[in-house]
């Protein structure tokens, strides 16, 4: 089975859907924004295997870094400067000085578009 939904809409109007795709037992939620893994369930056990949110907003704050894909940059990068090619190149400084997670271009802060969902 696989289905789109409308999840919510991002801070700057943008349309979040979830993708939910199940075989078998297994079923899983993602969420175009920032491909969150929004939802593990498991045939027999009474409750989601991982901690999410069902409002858009919480992951637009708190759970801004809460199930998404980490890219291009997992991590900090010390003093948000990297040396690349031979030249030191300033990146945005997101957390106490460093560059975390790529910062807010970062794959997790974006609106990912779904291509094809089937069975």
């Amino acid at each position: 089975m696989a289905q789109i939904a409308r999840f919510g809409h991002s801070s700057d109007g943008r349309e979040v859907q979830r993708i939910t795709l199940a075989k078998g037992d297994l079923t899983i939620g993602l969420l175009t924004w920032g491909a969150v893994l929004h939802s593990v369930r498991l045939a027999g056990v009474p409750h989601d295997l991982t901690l999410g949110s069902d409002r858009m907003e919480d992951y637009q704050g708190a759970m801004h870094y809460h199930g998404p894909v980490i890219a291009p940059v997992a991590n900090r990068i010390g003093g948000a400067e990297a040396m690349i090619g031979g030249r030191t190149v300033q990146l945005e400084a997101n957390q106490a000085g460093h560059c975390l997670h790529s910062g807010s271009t970062g794959a997790h802060a974006q609106i990912w578009d779904v291509v094809n969902v089937t069975d």
